[in-house]
């Protein structure tokens, strides 16, 4: 009885080893170059919490130095929204930077609605304003670029 249960379950290690690294690749790859069907379905993999409003299926925060030794942090995200209460609080991108010492943070980011449909961030609808416009008191020149995502809806 023993020999013939070690090969069923080597054979259904087998078969999932393939899908688990499958997903694997579209959490590791560059950011943007998961398909979005693939990504869609490496995300229904996870389970969301009972009360998430969204589940971060993937923080990756990456620091490297450009050719004049000034720091480069890239930050790669992403987001299942979960209910219309994710929808409202989930649905702006935005980063901030101090203009004395940093560049305006480059921002891109695409929305794969529920029917698969890609929808990318259009530029033109990003602003650029201070941080602190309400502390008349504080002097910094701390600003936040950013603006809503498209299509905001229940996504991935």
């Amino acid at each position: 009885m023993r020999s013939h249960f070690v090969p069923k379950l080597l054979g259904f290690v087998l078969l999932l080893v393939p899908s688990r690294l499958l997903a694997a690749d579209v959490w590791s790859g560059p950011s943007f170059s998961a398909d979005a069907a693939a990504l869609r379905q490496a995300a229904d993999q996870i389970r969301a919490g009972k009360h998430s409003q969204a589940t971060v299926l993937l923080n990756d925060l990456h620091f490297s130095f450009d050719a004049a030794g000034k720091l480069v942090q890239a930050r790669h995200v992403i987001y299942r929204v979960e209910n219309q209460e994710g929808v409202e609080r989930w649905s702006e991108i935005s980063g901030r930077w101090e203009s004395w010492h940093q560049s305006k943070p480059e921002i891109n980011a695409r929305v794969i609605t529920a029917d698969g449909i890609e929808h990318w961030i259009d530029q033109k609808t990003l602003s650029d304003f201070p941080v602190h416009e309400d502390a008349p008191d504080l002097y910094t020149d701390e600003r936040k670029y950013g603006g809503p995502l498209p299509e905001r809806t229940r996504t991935v």
